[in-house]
């Protein structure tokens, strides 16, 4: 009789909790205001515990948080899913959309990693690139033009002096500076941006001779770099922006 009695009031507390649960999540799908303010009250006044123990599950389960956070990204900044991501780079053959390098889905190294691009513009996702060839484009601002000034900029013969670095660097450069100022203004020569106004001359130079070629902005000098100055990738980039990207 006692063991009756022991198991019954077992049994009768385990459906207490069950229905104290289901009421919990039911009053919470109806209440999620209150449930917004109590979260951020409550991570407020134990930050370091939710960041402690955050840290320590992110550690053993890895791959799932890494899974996670990208599906939350994909969704909440281009309002895209995982399976619809999976899909654009199979119809890529697995390779970014500018340069042909091979890219992959939640890469532990972000240069080979897939980075969703879209137009800032219309907000529309237009394809998967490398990390190299999404910030280019980012630093060119999408520009067309530049692209075009880029491409010519690469085929133009400056003769330039050798690239050196150091305290003597400014007497040796400057009139070299000087000499392209007057031969093609003080404006950058992809872009055509002039230099004033927060936009910075810089004095680019061909990482293989070590000689110095033309001034560009920053932002048109930092993209031929992630372009790798190669004429390939930026043609290829003048068409990826022409059809709208791959999509």
């Amino acid at each position: 009789m006692l063991s009756i009695n022991l198991l019954s009031s077992d049994f009768i507390a385990e459906l207490r909790k069950k229905r104290k649960k289901e009421t919990t999540i039911i009053w919470r799908k109806n209440h999620p205001e209150n449930v917004r303010r109590w979260r951020a009250k409550d991570y407020k006044e134990h930050k370091e515990y939710y960041i402690k123990s955050a840290t320590a599950y992110n550690k053993v389960n890895h791959d799932r948080y890494i899974e996670s956070a990208t599906k939350c990204r994909y969704s909440t900044r281009y309002g895209i899913t995982v399976e619809t991501c999976k899909n654009i780079l199979y119809l890529q053959k697995g390779a970014c959309g500018i340069c042909n390098k091979p890219i992959e889905y939640l890469s532990k190294s972000r240069s080979d990693g897939i980075n969703v691009d879209h137009d800032h513009n219309t907000g529309f996702v237009r394809g998967l690139l490398c990390y190299n060839c999404n910030i280019a484009l980012g630093l060119i601002k999408d520009n067309r033009i530049a692209v075009l000034g880029l491409i010519d900029y690469l085929q133009h013969d400056f003769c330039g002096i050798p690239y050196e670095l150091g305290n003597s660097r400014n007497k040796r450069i400057r009139p070299y500076i000087n000499h392209l100022i007057d031969v093609f203004g003080d404006r950058c020569y992809a872009c055509g941006q002039l230099f004033q106004g927060g936009v910075k001359r810089c004095l680019d130079h061909d990482h293989k001779t070590m000689l110095c070629r033309g001034l560009l902005c920053s932002g048109c000098n930092f993209a031929l770099g992630h372009f790798k100055d190669n004429i390939h990738n930026l043609y290829s980039a003048l068409g990826y922006l022409q059809r709208g990207g791959v999509l």
